[in-house]
């Protein structure tokens, strides 16, 4: 990884931490009161959808926790501040991607559908639920 390369990723790890809202505090409030974007038909979908919702609460919980960290590291002495920053970025980026992978498959998930490889042919059947803050 050259310097540029670690940069770019601190930029992009920048971007979610303010598209999640990382530093605000809502990061600090009790889990049920930050449960934002559930379904209505939340407990009617089969428990592997369900449980990417619950996914994403540990997925964003751990966001929280390496973004806090990134913030925390005392580079200044570091022989090599970017091999130090490098693990955080890359795992933060992961984790986004996965996060983001588990949303679509929850938003997108029709009941009565029989495999997740269906997707829903009309963004006008989502069903309603309450926005989110990722």
């Amino acid at each position: 990884m050259t310097h540029a390369q670690v940069e770019e990723m601190a930029a992009q790890v920048q971007t979610i931490a303010d598209e999640h809202h990382l530093t605000d505090d809502a990061s600090t409030e009790p889990e049920d009161e930050r449960r934002l974007g559930k379904r209505e038909d939340h407990d009617t979908l089969p428990d592997e959808i369900k449980a990417k919702y619950v996914e994403n609460l540990s997925l964003l919980q751990r966001m929280r926790e390496l973004h806090l960290r990134l913030r925390s590291l005392s580079l200044e002495n570091a022989t090599c501040p970017d091999s130090e920053r490098y693990p955080f970025l890359k795992e933060l980026i992961s984790l986004d991607k996965k996060l983001h992978t588990n949303w679509e498959a929850y938003d997108r998930y029709v009941i009565g559908q029989s495999d997740e490889g269906k997707s829903r042919k009309a963004a006008r059947a989502t069903p309603k639920k309450k926005p989110r803050n990722s």
